[in-house]
Order: C-alpha cells, then sequence, then structure tokens
C-alpha cells in the first residue's frame, strides 16, 4: 500500500532587511526561604551598556529579615517589569535570562500570577518538559537564553567575548548575613550588573555572529538553538519533495518508526587501568548526517505480494527503511544491538522483537552472531543526502574559522538539527486558566481524548497542560475542531497549540543508527590491534591502544591521556589526567564529589573485582 500524503518538509524563502536589535537582558539573585528561592536582587539592561538595578536593601532601610524579603519581592519584580515596558510601549521586546527555564522564570511567574495588572496582559507560557521557555507579559517577552546557547555564562563570555565571568563563590548560596553585610551586598550588586552586561554583549554578538554567517537568520526572533538549526537546514539547504514530514505520516508508521530512535550506548569493560587514551570521535552525529538517509514517502511492504521464492536475506540486502523483526542475538564480548528500556539503550541478548533502521541491522548480522527468525514488517523509504551538504559546508567553516565565538555557533547548529527532527508532534496545550476555567476543563466531555495535568498552581491561578491521550483512539476532525473550538473559548488567546510542523523521525533515527555503527567499528579496530576497551560512551572510547586520529568527520581524535582510571559503571568514573583526578556520578553533585574525592576513590578500589563488562546488559 503506498501512503500518498502531499506533505513534505518544505524549503523555507525568508528575507531580513534588518536585525531586531531591540532585546534586554536580566538576572535574578535569590535566597532559600522555606525551600524556595526567593529574590532579593534584579538587574536589567535594555542596551548593554546602561545597567539598572533594585536590591532589596532598598525596599526597608531596616535590617533585613526573611519577611522583609517575601514582602519585597513583588516590588522587585514589578520594578523591572514596568522599567523594561516603559522603554518599549507598542513593541515586544526580548528579555533573555539564562537558565529562566528551571530558575527565574519560576519566580518571574509566580509574582505576576497574581497581579491583575500583569495577568490581563499575559500570553499562554512556552513550557516543555516542566520549563520555561517563554513567558509573555505586557510588551515583554522573557526568553530562557540557555535554550539558544547551552553552555554556562561563564564559557560563553570566554568564547564569545573574551572575557572573564566575575567570580563569587555562591556555592553555598546567600544568607541574611550576606544581604545585611554593606560591603558584601555591593559585591553582590556588581555579579549581578556584571552577569547582566555579559548576557546582553553575548546575545548581541550571537545575533550579529550568525547574521553574517547566513543573511537570513535572527536570532531573537527564535526561542531554541534546535529551532535556529531547523531554519538554516530548511532556508539554504533542503530541496523541496525530498524529506517527508513525518508529523503527517499515519501514526502507525510514525510511531512504528520511533520505536527504533535511540541514542548511543555507554558501556564498561574493564575496570581499572593504567596509561589509558581517550578518544572522542569528531561530530559523531554531523557524521552520520553524511550517509544515504531515507527520503521520499513511506510505503508499507506486503509481505503476501513477495515471490514464495524471495530469499529473506538477499531481500534485506536490497531494502531500504525500517524494519519489525524477531530475531535472536548470542552474547559476545563487544555486543552491537540495544533495546530502549527505561529510556535507555541497553544491550540485550536472546530471542526478541526490535523495530531497526535497515542499514543498523545489516551491520550487526556481519559483526555479530545474529538470527532473523521473523520479518514482522517493514516500511520502505528512498535513499538519498538531504543532510550532506549541511553537515559537510557547516563542519568546513567550524574547522576553518579563527573565531571562538563562530566555533561554538557552529557546533551547537551541527549538534542540534537531528534531534529536532526527532522531536515528538503530539497535541499539547498550555494553557494558563483560573479554577473556574479548570473546573470547565474537567467537567468537559473530552477525557476520553485528552489528559489534563496541572503543572503549576497558586492561589486561583493555574497553568495547565492538555496532551493526547495515547491510550485512546486519535480524535476525527469533527472531534478535533469541537476540541479546539472549545479551548479557545476559554482562553483570548489564539493560540491553540504547541505543536512540531516539521519533523522526520526517519532522519532522527537513521542518524543515531549510523553514529553507533561507526563507534563500533573503532572498537572493532582496537580489539584488531591486540588492544583493551575499559569504557566508552555515545561519542568516546577510552584503550590502552594508540589508533590514528585525524580531523575528519567520524574519525578519533586524541582528548586526554589517563594516568589512571576507575570505571565502576555507566557514567560513575574516576579519571587522572596530569595528576589530577576527574570524578563523575551520575547523581551526585560536583561539589559533594569534591569533598568526598577520598572515600569514592577508595570505594572505587575496593570494589575493582566486583564489576565486569555486563553492567549494561
Amino acid at each position: 500500500m503506498n501512503f500518498n500524503i502531499d506533505r513534505y518538509i518544505k524549503k523555507e524563502n525568508t528575507i531580513i532587511n534588518k536585525l531586531n536589535k531591540k532585546f534586554a537582558a536580566a538576572d535574578i539573585e535569590s535566597i532559600v526561604i522555606n525551600g524556595e528561592h526567593i529574590p532579593f536582587m534584579v538587574s536589567w539592561t535594555i542596551d548593554g551598556i546602561n545597567i539598572q538595578n533594585k536590591c532589596i536593601t532598598e525596599y526597608s532601610e531596616s535590617k533585613i529579615d526573611e519577611k522583609t524579603i517575601l514582602e519585597g519581592e513583588s516590588w522587585l519584580i514589578r520594578s523591572m517589569i514596568n522599567n523594561i515596558n516603559k522603554h518599549n510601549k507598542h513593541n515586544k521586546i526580548t528579555t533573555f535570562m539564562h537558565n529562566m527555564g528551571n530558575f527565574d522564570g519560576i519566580m518571574i511567574f509566580r509574582n505576576i500570577i497574581n497581579i491583575d495588572e500583569y495577568r490581563d496582559s499575559m500570553t499562554n507560557p512556552i513550557i516543555r518538559n516542566n520549563s520555561f521557555y517563554e513567558i509573555g507579559v505586557k510588551s515583554i517577552r522573557f526568553r530562557d537564553s540557555y535554550k539558544l546557547l547551552p553552555v554556562s555564562l561563564n564559557k560563553l563570555a570566554k568564547e564569545f567575548l573574551g572575557q572573564q565571568k566575575d567570580d563569587l563563590d555562591i556555592s553555598d548560596g546567600f544568607s541574611i548575613d550576606d544581604i545585611n553585610n554593606k560591603n558584601y551586598i555591593k559585591k553582590i550588586i556588581d555579579y549581578c550588573n556584571k552577569d547582566t552586561q555579559l548576557l546582553w554583549q553575548i546575545m548581541d554578538k550571537f545575533q550579529n555572529d550568525t547574521f553574517n554567517i547566513w543573511p537570513n537568520i535572527d536570532t531573537n526572533k527564535y526561542i531554541t538553538i534546535t529551532k535556529i538549526a531547523l531554519s538554516i537546514w530548511k532556508r539554504n539547504y533542503i530541496e523541496d519533495n525530498t524529506v517527508g514530514n513525518s508529523s503527517k505520516f499515519y501514526n502507525y508508521i510514525k510511531n512504528t518508526i520511533r520505536n527504533s530512535y535511540k541514542g548511543g550506548i555507554t558501556e564498561v569493560y574493564k575496570p581499572y587501568g593504567t596509561n589509558l587514551l581517550y578518544y572522542d570521535i569528531n561530530s559523531a552525529y554531523p557524521y552520520a548526517m553524511m550517509e544515504l538517509l531515507p527520503t521520499g514517502l513511506p510505503e508499507t511492504v506486503n509481505f503476501d505480494d513477495l515471490d514464495e521464492n524471495t530469499n529473506p536475506i538477499e531481500w534485506l540486502n536490497e531494502f531500504f527503511g525500517f524494519l519489525t523483526v524477531k530475531i535472536n542475538v548470542e552474547k559476545t564480548y563487544i555486543p552491537f544491538l540495544g533495546l530502549n528500556i527505561d529510556n535507555k539503550n541497553k544491550y540485550i541478548y536472546g530471542t526478541f522483537v526490535t523495530t531497526l533502521f535497515s542499514e543498523e541491522l545489516k551491520y550487526a548480522m556481519k559483526v555479530n552472531n545474529i538470527k532473523i527468525i521473523k520479518i514482522i514488517s517493514a516500511i520502505k523509504f528512498n535513499k538519498g543526502y538531504p543532510m550532506k551538504k549541511f553537515a559537510h559546508e557547516i563542519y568546513n567553516l567550524r574547522v576553518t574559522t579563527k573565531k571562538s565565538s563562530e566555533k561554538q555557533i557552529f557546533k551547537m547548529i551541527l549538534n542540534s538539527l537531528y534531534g529536532r527532527l526527532g522531536m515528538r508532534d503530539d497535541f499539547e496545550k498550555i494553557m494558563f486558566v483560573n479554577t473556574e476555567t479548570l473546573q470547565k476543563l474537567r467537567t468537559f466531555e473530552i477525557e476520553d481524548f485528552l489528559n489534563m495535568t496541572i503543572i503549576f498552581q497558586s492561589k486561583n491561578q493555574h497553568i495547565v497542560k492538555i496532551t493526547e491521550n495515547k491510550n485512546h483512539k486519535k480524535p476525527n476532525r469533527d472531534e478535533m475542531l469541537l476540541i479546539k473550538d472549545f479551548i479557545k473559548s476559554l482562553t483570548k488567546h489564539n493560540k491553540i497549540m504547541n505543536f512540531n510542523k516539521d519533523s522526520a523521525i526517519q532522519l532522527a533515527s537513521a542518524i543515531t543508527a549510523y553514529a553507533r555503527i561507526n563507534i563500533d567499528k573503532h572498537k572493532r579496530s582496537i580489539m584488531n590491534k591486540g588492544g583493551e576497551i575499559f569504557y566508552s560512551d555515545t561519542d568516546s572510547i577510552i584503550t590502552n591502544t594508540e589508533m590514528e586520529t585525524s580531523n575528519k568527520l567520524g574519525d578519533l581524535k586524541l582528548e586526554n591521556t589517563i594516568e589512571e582510571g576507575y570505571f565502576m559503571a555507566p557514567k560513575a568514573y574516576a579519571m587522572k589526567i596530569n595528576n589530577k583526578w576527574h570524578i563523575k556520578i551520575k547523581g551526585l553533585s560536583k561539589k559533594t564529589i569534591e569533598k568526598e574525592e577520598n572515600t569514592i576513590l577508595n570505594i572505587f578500589n575496593d570494589n575493582i573485582n566486583n564489576i565486569n563488562n555486563d553492567n549494561n546488559i
């Protein structure tokens, strides 16, 4: 059966005459009271030069205590909002805050949701995975700059501006005594002002550098780096009618392909070693973008139509697409195929059913002892190179540029696109409602189709997320219109859904599969040279064997020489580099690890003999 879905990801033709330079930057310093972060200072700038701020010490001339801070926090937030809004009443002004999504945004939203003046001018916030992406109030759109530049402000200051972020030890947070100390509060104010200024200058540099490279991209119009990467691809590289838009595929096809979409595998092979070499793969996923990828629209294969004399292995060699198969995998020292278990890709042996990209299955059959018991279903695609030019050109730009800021931009763009194409495109609506409207939502007859979750509430105000009920049949057209009309009746805002309109799960799955194939080839090269592997991650290998390196996409580069290393479990290791221990244990903070370094090393050393390479199986 051929699914004639006249829907491809379309090329964008956008012209930008000038950049939007109307933006601001802001920062908040807070103190923990009753387990909650409460602001005691805000700083902002609309031009990167003139920095303004408000501190709780201006709110009260008396000695500051917890009660004063709790009473004054809304005064701080209002002061910032009113001042920024005053300078730009008639046009929207984006105000960036670094890591707003999980920190500053919570404090801002909490302080505006119960103020009539602000609540009436709010737009529905953009929230994903319980993190704020945008909060709109009056003329201001607060956005998280970390979603655009997902590295620390300190690193951004070095790479974009050649500056050093001010150093103030805030690992233990601030205290009431700190705020009442006149000398120390001056340091905090200077620290906050400097961070605000740095952020504005970084976002300005980011906007200018990106526009100089791609004159049809204004970064201030975007919320995430992944959307910028998508626009660069669509405006400069993609051809019409080449890549099917999986958001328009039938659910069976889309969900089947999604079952094959998984990341790399982290694996311990040997728990301890000395004189080791730490290799990274040059741009593992951009390398995979250079390979043959699924193009066109999907076509399901009807096995009843195949000739009865068809040899399944020969048929597989000619097939390109995705297969759901029942296979048997024998145990081996370097396993290859994995399954998604608890949202982690893990090696598995024995007989099981899985969905795979065809080229990954073909490779697995060459390197592991795998028997296909049954091909259950297959989805066929054409072959093409829709991302080869994108990856090749941008990687070459990254290698040749002398500017550290451009290197960082190219790196982020290269590594962001495939993930954007793999995003889910399920129905999702974020609504800002009062208690009365919440009751209407609960009683409306849509519970069979949609799930409702309260993700934030304060007094009479709530943020509600409405998502598709995957255990129920998908709404038909009339039912969907009914749902949309009802939701629209509850809010004055016209935006009905946060919906990923440009997705290509077939590309995302194929790219991650090729990346897994590539690192597996490097592992086997090490073994063929008589070497040993101690630890491997999605795009890195630690071995005792010297390997050939280059700066080509997909090749190895030597990252570090390790004097001594413990590898206890995925994301739990200690490496001695240049006579200094670098320890990582998922779930433990950097501060805790530094404090307990000797204890951790002793525990690792005592348990070497208890570790085997079945940790991830």
